[in-house]
C-alpha cells in the first residue's frame, strides 16, 4: 500500500469494525445524504470538459466553470481547490494548449489505479514547472481530478473531501502521505481496505461530518487488549489509532462539557507512550475545569469508564478526595482504583498510585453503538455536586490557574466592578468617548468584505492595500494591526497558504475551541518571524475583529482592558499550566514560547472573568476603554471595600481566601497610592511620596487598606492618611515630626 508497510492483520480487522459500527449507526438514522442530488449536476459540466478537449478554449472552460460551480446543488467546488484552483491554473500557465490537453484528459475517470497516477503526476509535473511563490499549489490536485471521477465512477473513485480524509483518519489513525499522487492513491487504498463500495463509504463520511457523532464499540476495548502481541510496528499502528479516537473524543465533546457543568475547560488525550519506548494499550481524554480536576474517559481492556479524576493536590488529597466522593455517593457511580490505589475497584487502570476516578463503568458487551454524547452529558451532569465539593475542598489553588474564588469573593468583585461602572457612565465626558465600538461595529461590512474578496481572488497584495485603507479610519493601524498582517504576507513562503490562514483568522469563531486555536496559531505563525512583531499582540489583533460579529461579540483583549478587569477582580490572569494547543508535542519539545503556547487559554480566562463581571460585555469594554484611557486614574471608594475588610477578620474564614482577600486590598492600596501621588502635587504645589502596604499585620493577612503620602521634597512634612477597615473609612493628616507638630 502507498502508507507504507502491509498492516497487521488484526490492524485491518479492527479498522473495517470501527468503520462498520459508524456505518450502522448512519444506516440506522436514515441519514439523507446530499451526495446523490449532488451527483444528479454532473451532466451539466461534462460537457464544459469535452467542449474543453475539443476547442482547448481555457478561458471559455474556467468561466463556465466557474458558473457552474456557482449553481444550486453544487457542493464545495467555487473555493480555492476547485474552481479557484482551476482559476489560478489558467492565470499561471507557460503553455495553454498543454493545460487544456491536461485538464481535457485529466478529469476524464481513469480505468484502473495506474491510469490515475499517470493523470495526477501529468498535471502536477505540469504545475511544478510553471508555479511562482507557491502558486498554483500542487496539493489541490487531487481534489479537482477526483471530484469529476467521483461523479463519473461514484462507486470506483472517492472525491477528496477534507471531511472524507478526516473521518477516514479517524477510523485508521493513519495520516496520508504528503505528495498528492500518492496521497490520494493511499486515500483510495484505504477506503477499499474499509468498505468496496467508495460511494456507501463517503455517504457515511458525509453523516459523520454533518452529525459529529461520538461513539463507543467493544472494538476499542479489543484494541487495547492488543498490548500482548510481539510486533512493535503492529503496536505503533494500535496506539495511533487509539489517539485518534481520543482526539476525536476530546474534541467533539469540549464544548458540550463546558456547557454542562458553567466552566471553562481544556482537553487534555493520553501520552503516546507509558514510559519512553512503551507504546500504551489505553486510552483516556481529560476534559478539565481546574489544573487538578477533569471529567475523564477511560478505556482499557476491560472496559470503561466516564467518570470524575482528581489529580494530585498535596499530601493525603486522594484520601480526603476519596471521602468527599463517598459522602455524596451519586447513584451508578463507583469508586475505581489506579496503579493499585486503596480506593476504588481494581478495573485495570494504569496510572499515578494513589489515585481513583469515581463515575460510571461499562463493561465491553454494553459499549456497542453506545451513544457517547448522552452518556458523558449525563455523567456531568450527575457530577457536578462532585465536582463543586472537591474544588471547595482543595483550598488551594494550583500556582499557575485563576483562583476559583469562593462566592462572597465573586461578589466583592461584581459590586467592585459596579462602583466604578456606575461613576465612569456618568462622567461628563463617557459619552464623548463611548462611541468608538459602536462605529466599529458598523464597519463589520466592509472589513469582512475585504476578506471575503481575498477567499476569492487570493491576491495579497490587494488585500492589504484594502485592509490598510479601512484600518486608517479604525485604529487598526500600527504594530498590532496591519503591521503584524504585513510582515506574516512578505515572510510567507506559500502565498496560498497565507492567504488562507488570513481568510480564516479573519472569521470569528462560533466557539471558546475554535478561538483558542486560532489564537494559538496565530501567535506561532509570529513567532516564527525574526523577533518582531511580538506573539503578544496576537489575541488583540484577532479580537478586535471578532468583536464586530453580530452574534458572538468576543470582547477585545486589549492592554487597557487587561489592566483594568485585573485591578477589579485584585490578581492577574496567569498562564495555564496545560499545553492546550492541539497536535502539539510534549511541553519540552514544543518549539514556542509559554506565551504562545497559552494564549488561548488566557483570552478564555479573561472572557469568563468579563462575563462574571457583567452580561454586557459592551458595557465592560467602554468602562475599561474610558479608565484606561484617563490619567492619573480616577480613585473611588465603595461600601464593598468595608465588606472586604469585615471579611479579611473574620478568622473561620480559611487563611488561604484570607491572603487572597489581602492581596486585592494591597492592590487597592498601591493603586490609590501611585495616582493620588500624582493629581495632588497640583493642589498642594510640591511633590509627594508613598509608602507601600505590606501584604501581614501582626503575623496575619492584612484586612485593612492604609494610604500614606507625605511631603518628600525636604519642606516640613506631614502626612495624608486614607485608612479603611471593617467600620468605615477615614481621611486625615497625621503629624510626622515634632517640627510638623508645631507647624
Amino acid at each position: 500500500m502507498a502508507t507504507g508497510a502491509d498492516p497487521h492483520p488484526q490492524e485491518i480487522e479492527f479498522r473495517r469494525r470501527w468503520y462498520e459500527a459508524h456505518r450502522r449507526r448512519a444506516e440506522a438514522e436514515e441519514f439523507s445524504s446530499w451526495l446523490p442530488e449532488f451527483r444528479a449536476r454532473a451532466a451539466e459540466v461534462f460537457p464544459l470538459r469535452d467542449r474543453l478537449a475539443a476547442d482547448g478554449d481555457l478561458d471559455r472552460f474556467r468561466s463556465e466553470l466557474r458558473t457552474w460551480a456557482q449553481t444550486s446543488g453544487v457542493i464545495g467546488f467555487k473555493g480555492p481547490s476547485g474552481s479557484g484552483f482551476v482559476n489560478t491554473l489558467v492565470k499561471h500557465t507557460d503553455d495553454r494548449a498543454e493545460l487544456a490537453r491536461l485538464l481535457a484528459d485529466g478529469l476524464t475517470a481513469p480505468q484502473d489505479r495506474s491510469a490515475a497516477a499517470a493523470k495526477l503526476g501529468a498535471l502536477v509535473e505540469h504545475i511544478e514547472r510553471v508555479k511562482a511563490g507557491g502558486h498554483p499549489a500542487p496539493g489541490h490536485v487531487p481534489f479537482l481530478l477526483s471530484f469529476f471521477w467521483g461523479m463519473d465512477q461514484t462507486h470506483r473513485w472517492p472525491i477528496f473531501w477534507p471531511g472524507t480524509r478526516m473521518f477516514l483518519e479517524l477510523m485508521t489513525g493513519l495520516q496520508l502521505p504528503d505528495t498528492p499522487v500518492e496521497r490520494y492513491l493511499s486515500f483510495v487504498d484505504l477506503i477499499e481496505e474499509l468498505d468496496d463500495d467508495s460511494d456507501r463509504f463517503m455517504v457515511t463520511a458525509d453523516w459523520w461530518e454533518m452529525r459529529n457523532p461520538v461513539i463507543l464499540d467493544e472494538v476499542l476495548v479489543e484494541r487495547c487488549r492488543f498490548k500482548n502481541k510481539p510486533d512493535s510496528v503492529a503496536r505503533l499502528s494500535n496506539v495511533h489509532a487509539l489517539l485518534a479516537v481520543a482526539k476525536h473524543f476530546g474534541d467533539a465533546l469540549e464544548q458540550d462539557i463546558s456547557d454542562v457543568l458553567g466552566r471553562q475547560i481544556s482537553k487534555k488525550i493520553a501520552p503516546r507512550d507509558w514510559v519512553p519506548g512503551h507504546p500504551r494499550c489505553d486510552i483516556w481524554v481529560d476534559w478539565r475545569i481546574k489544573g487538578s480536576l477533569a471529567l475523564r474517559l477511560w478505556i482499557n481492556w476491560r472496559g470503561a469508564a466516564i467518570a470524575v479524576c482528581p489529580d494530585h493536590v498535596r499530601k493525603g488529597w486522594f484520601k480526603e478526595a476519596a471521602a468527599v466522593c463517598r459522602n455524596i455517593d451519586v447513584d451508578e457511580f463507583r469508586m475505581m482504583a489506579i496503579g493499585g490505589s486503596s480506593h476504588g475497584d481494581d478495573v485495570g487502570f494504569f496510572g499515578r498510585s494513589g489515585g481513583f476516578v469515581y463515575g460510571r463503568w461499562y463493561e465491553p458487551d454494553q459499549l456497542d453503538g453506545l451513544d457517547l454524547r448522552a452518556e458523558v452529558m449525563e455523567v456531568a451532569e450527575s457530577a457536578r455536586p462532585v465536582f463543586k465539593a472537591l474544588i471547595k475542598a482543595a483550598s488551594q489553588p494550583e500556582e499557575e490557574s485563576l483562583p476559583d474564588p469562593i462566592d462572597k469573593e465573586i461578589e466583592f468583585r461584581k459590586r467592585w466592578y459596579e462602583a466604578h461602572r456606575d461613576r465612569i457612565e456618568s462622567a461628563s465626558d463617557y459619552e464623548a468617548t463611548s462611541g468608538w465600538l459602536s462605529a466599529l461595529r458598523a464597519s463589520a461590512g466592509e472589513v469582512f468584505a475585504i476578506r471575503d474578496a481575498l477567499d476569492n481572488h487570493g491576491d495579497l497584495e490587494r488585500f492589504m492595500t484594502e485592509l490598510y485603507a479601512w484600518a486608517g479610519g479604525h485604529n487598526f493601524r500600527g504594530a498590532q494591526g496591519t503591521g503584524i498582517i504585513r510582515v506574516l504576507i512578505e515572510e510567507a513562503d506559500d502565498p496560498a497558504e497565507m492567504a488562507r490562514l488570513l481568510v480564516d483568522w479573519f472569521t470569528p469563531p462560533l466557539d471558546r475551541s475554535s478561538a483558542r486555536d486560532k489564537m494559538v496559531a496565530l501567535a506561532e505563525r509570529i513567532e516564527e518571524t525574526d523577533g518582531y512583531p511580538e506573539p503578544g499582540n496576537a489575541p488583540w489583533l484577532l479580537t478586535y475583529l471578532w468583536t464586530m460579529d453580530p452574534v458572538m461579540r468576543w470582547p477585545i483583549f486589549s492592554a487597557g482592558a487587561l489592566r483594568f478587569l485585573e485591578f477589579m477582580i485584585g490578581t492577574q490572569l496567569h498562564l495555564s499550566a496545560e499545553p492546550v494547543p492541539k497536535e502539539k508535542p510534549p511541553v519540552e519539545s514544543y518549539p514556542y514560547s509559554n506565551y504562545t503556547r497559552n494564549c488561548g487559554d488566557r483570552y478564555l480566562q479573561f472572557v469568563d472573568v468579563v462575563a462574571e463581571l457583567d452580561e454586557d460585555t459592551d458595557r465592560f469594554q467602554l468602562a475599561a476603554d474610558w479608565w484606561d484611557n484617563n490619567y492619573p486614574k480616577p480613585v473611588f471608594f465603595d461600601p464593598v471595600l468595608i465588606d472586604r475588610c469585615e471579611f479579611g477578620r473574620d478568622l473561620e474564614i480559611p487563611e488561604q481566601h484570607r491572603q487572597n482577600n489581602a492581596v486585592v486590598l494591597s492592590r487597592i492600596s498601591k493603586h490609590w497610592s501611585f495616582h493620588l501621588k500624582r493629581s495632588l502635587p497640583e493642589v498642594l504645589g510640591y511633590e509627594l511620596e508613598s509608602l507601600r502596604q505590606s501584604l501581614e499585620s501582626a503575623g496575619y493577612p492584612r484586612s485593612d487598606i492604609r494610604v500614606d503620602l507625605w511631603n518628600g521634597s525636604g519642606r516640613a512634612g506631614y502626612d495624608l492618611r486614607v485608612w479603611v477597615n471593617d467600620r468605615g473609612i477615614g481621611i486625615g493628616i497625621s503629624p510626622r515630626s515634632e517640627q510638623s507638630l508645631r507647624k
